[in-house]
């Protein structure tokens, strides 16, 4: 006798016969496979024959890192937001988790965005996104920068897969310019993703344009070229360093071009006159002037990598000088012996700010008009910070001349990044206030409230005896207990 079986599982239809009759007999199996593997045994025996089918699934995989990670910076939170991995490894996505380091507050959500609060302004934060399904954990997302010491920072990841990028300038038409050093190219980006035009082979230290779409770039065998609008190519000078960021220019088209001249101690000034330009010197002593930048004042701020002081000083350190327009020659900062090389490349942000940015120790230095100057470092966040640029809106565009996060395979990446002054308000009320009765005292014991953006400092209590207050009593952050004593038993 003969009894069929039929089993229905996910669209598997699976047979299992049972012969009664002794004989030895190999029969086969079929059965219809929908995401399945299907594994068929056979088994003999005098008595009866028995056919098995064991249903296996494929194996799922954890899905890819979400891709695209954007930050919006608030007071005090982070909102971040992401799409999804392009691959779920074969298993639906069941949830997100967005992490912030070094504080390791997080949010998890089964939607594309969310809010991670408490955090502080003036911190410099990473935030990394991933994805979970029932095989596991992906790895991170590429990482968002937060906030900075002296600014807030919002970031979007504009390109990746570059090979030692160094400088960048922001044209008349908001275009960005980055000059790719290993890659021997010129990029051009009106936004993320892929540059929408390319120049090369240069092997380009920097480039800078003027406002006539003329192209200015000084490559790695030290020449200095300019590449027309209308497609020309023209070595304007040789002998400078090569590949060096010392490039910036004018709204009259005066070119600056750092490190020419005897030793490259030099800076200079090429003005244009007619189909030429006539050269002039107005930086001198210079052992590696390396970063050039521009303020609306015509003021010349030169990042000297740092071995000789123009004096004639021997000097480890690295300094930050200010040309006048009058000729005037002046050290403004020094950047200390700790500095990795040196200046890498200057900019001047709308509000008249000098950024700096020090590759060797991956730190953003700015100094505002008045002389503050305050200090960003990024840490392992950052391969090497080395370039930067600002457009008409104030925003900043960081290049990461060497990638060394492990969520981006690269050498090097480009941030656009939403610039903020820090701010904050009053903190909440602490919350959850409870007392224990001793004798003549009380021990008091609250919940921290939110900081609203400023790290708490202290906690002001003031005892009452009736509507009489007493004399406040002023506890230090981040304690929240308190003992009020010399009171008076029985009394409220």
């Amino acid at each position: 006798m003969h009894q069929d079986l039929q089993r229905l599982q996910r669209g598997v239809v699976v047979r299992v016969t049972k012969v009664t009759r002794p004989r030895r007999k190999h029969q086969t199996f079929s059965a219809v496979l929908r995401f399945f593997t299907v594994v068929v045994a056979t088994v003999v025996a005098l008595q009866s024959v028995a056919l098995a089918a064991v249903v296996v699934p494929k194996a799922a995989t954890v899905p890819g890192p979400p891709t695209s990670v954007l930050t919006t910076i608030s007071n005090g939170s982070i909102t971040v937001a992401w799409t999804p991995p392009t691959s779920d490894g074969g298993s639906p996505i069941t949830s997100y988790t967005a992490t912030v380091l070094p504080s390791a507050k997080s949010c998890t959500t089964t939607q594309l965005t969310c809010t991670i609060t408490g955090l502080s302004n003036g911190t410099i934060y990473s935030v990394n996104v991933v994805a979970k399904n029932l095989a596991g954990t992906s790895a991170g997302a590429n990482p968002a920068i937060g906030t900075g010491a002296s600014a807030v920072f919002a970031s979007t990841l504009l390109s990746t897969g570059l090979n030692y990028p160094q400088c960048a300038q922001v044209d008349i038409d908001g275009t960005l310019l980055v000059a790719d050093f290993y890659n021997s190219r010129i990029l051009a980006f009106n936004g993320p993703g892929v540059p929408v035009e390319a120049w090369g082979p240069y092997g380009p230290g920097c480039v800078v344009a003027d406002n006539n779409g003329n192209l200015f770039v000084n490559d790695y065998s030290g020449n200095l070229k300019e590449l027309s609008a209308a497609g020309t190519e023209i070595t304007l000078m040789s002998g400078i360093i090569p590949g060096s960021a010392a490039l910036a220019i004018d709204a009259a088209g005066n070119l600056y071009v750092g490190g020419v001249g005897p030793n490259h101690s030099q800076v200079v000034k090429l003005t244009p006159n007619g189909a030429s330009y006539t050269q002039s010197v107005i930086g001198t002593g210079f052992s590696d002037p390396n970063g050039l930048a521009l303020d609306d004042q015509g003021n010349l701020y030169v990042g000297d990598g740092g071995a000789v002081d123009p004096s004639g000083v021997a000097a480890a350190d690295a300094f930050i000088y200010k040309i006048s327009p009058d000729g005037t020659q002046k050290k403004i900062y020094d950047l200390g012996a700790a500095a990795g090389g040196g200046a890498s490349q200057l900019a001047v942000d709308p509000s008249g700010n000098l950024w700096i940015t020090d590759p060797g120790i991956d730190r953003l230095i700015e100094i505002a008009p008045d002389g503050t100057v305050s200090t960003t470092t990024f840490g392992s966040l950052l391969g090497a910070v080395s370039g930067i640029a600002f457009d008409g809106d104030g925003t900043m565009f960081l290049v990461d001349s060497f990638q060394s996060n492990g969520d981006v395979a690269n050498y090097g990446a480009i941030y656009q990044l939403t610039v903020a002054t820090p701010h904050s308000t009053v903190p909440d009320a602490p919350t959850a206030l409870t007392g224990a009765r001793g004798n003549t005292k009380v021990n008091l014991s609250w919940t921290a409230p939110p900081n609203n953006g400023s790290p708490l400092t202290s906690y002001l209590i003031t005892p009452s005896l009736g509507l009489q207050a007493q004399s406040p009593i002023t506890v230090t952050a981040p304690a929240t207990t308190a003992t009020i004593t010399g009171l008076q038993n029985g009394s409220t």
